[in-house]
């Protein structure tokens, strides 16, 4: 009664902007809000904001931010709890700073790094007042790789022939790191899709893992293009990768050298002077490019301008090489381009081989 008769006092006096609530009861002060936010270098600030991706090797900092209203609190120790998704928990402390921030660092190592979702919780008691918060990451491997090769004799190789030992090689990294002792499972099919082997092994300290076996002689599958495949998983993320070689027969070859070169296809040797001697060796070499004992080689050899022909009839030893010698005659003609041809039968077939050499006067 005494508000509405001054209320009406007021207005009648004209002060109508008055308003009812310049009397009413003002509110008391609240005291300021205590409150925790943890996060990470990759996220999480705010309320039920993710803390990101993270990989092997990678370093979490976890951060918890305590303030009272609008104050950070310094000195208060706040309990960390990370739990990785088998539910196994690792314990953590940590101080306020004097912006209010307390910090712990955790490594995902190959010891602790398990895939999938990791929960993180933080708390701290201000005053008999426990604020706490919330934050989950997570960690997956994305940056392993497999390379493979096959190799034969120590050297990367595509083409091989049957009875050749293949070597095949997987190398294994994480973020171009070797990766050791991991099981990587070899897998090697015939030309016509069919599995000649399955077989696994573990990755040394270079992450190399390898396997190797002896092409099958002889076999109808074996000619043609072999498809390998690796596969392994690096803190558990699948990786794989594939590669081709082609086995192949050689031409059956007679390939003519003297004691200074020559050896292979079409090479000449190295030069003489008169009155020297000339080892001449021929060998056969059959599909497999294997050399064969027993064959009859037959040598013609022509000096400069045709001056002197020679003959030999040689037989290849158990090496599968037939040898035959001769000494340059002491005279001018004998100066220039000697042509040695060899002939020899093969299955039925000749075969023929021829290789060049110069003479000179000293």
């Amino acid at each position: 009664m005494l508000i509405a008769a001054i209320l009406a006092i007021l207005l009648g006096t004209g002060l109508g902007a008055v308003s009812y609530s310049y009397f009413a009861e003002m509110p008391s002060p609240q005291p300021p809000v205590r409150m925790l936010d943890i996060y990470t270098q990759k996220g999480g600030l705010g309320l039920n904001e993710s803390g990101g991706i993270f990989e092997p090797f990678d370093i979490v900092n976890v951060y918890a931010f305590l303030i009272n209203g609008n104050t950070a609190i310094r000195g208060a120790q706040v309990t960390f709890i990370l739990k990785n998704p088998e539910n196994t928990e690792i314990l953590e402390t940590s101080s306020t700073d004097d912006s209010g921030i307390a910090t712990i660092d955790f490594t995902l190592s190959s010891e602790h790094f398990i895939s999938g979702v990791w929960q993180v919780s933080a708390h701290a008691n201000i005053d008999s007042e426990v604020v706490k918060d919330f934050l989950s990451f997570e960690c997956h491997s994305l940056n392993a790789q497999i390379h493979v090769y096959t190799k034969r004799k120590d050297t990367i190789n595509t083409v091989f022939l049957p009875k050749d030992n293949v070597s095949i090689e997987a190398e294994l990294s994480y973020k171009d790191n070797p990766v050791n002792d991991v099981q990587v499972m070899f897998e090697a099919r015939f030309p016509n899709g069919t599995v000649f082997l399955t077989q696994s092994s573990l990755t040394d300290n270079f992450g190399v893992a390898s396997v190797t076996f002896q092409i099958p002689w002889s076999s109808e599958n074996v000619l043609g293009v072999w498809h390998i495949m690796v596969e392994s998983t690096v803190y558990q993320q699948p990786v794989n990768a594939t590669v081709d070689f082609e086995c192949r027969l050689l031409p059956i070859v007679l390939d003519v050298y003297t004691q200074k070169g020559g050896l292979g296809q079409n090479e000449p040797s190295g030069s003489f002077v008169l009155n020297e001697t000339v080892y001449l060796y021929a060998e056969i070499r059959d599909s497999l490019n294997e050399t064969i004992p027993e064959k009859i080689v037959s040598f013609e050899i022509r000096g400069p301008n045709g001056t002197t022909t020679l003959w030999y009839v040689k037989s290849t030893n158990s090496s599968g090489i037939a040898t035959a010698l001769f000494r340059i005659p002491p005279v001018e003609d004998s100066i220039g381009i000697w042509e040695i041809y060899a002939r020899a039968e093969f299955t039925d077939t000749v075969i023929l081989g021829t290789v060049t050499f110069k003479c000179e006067s000293v």
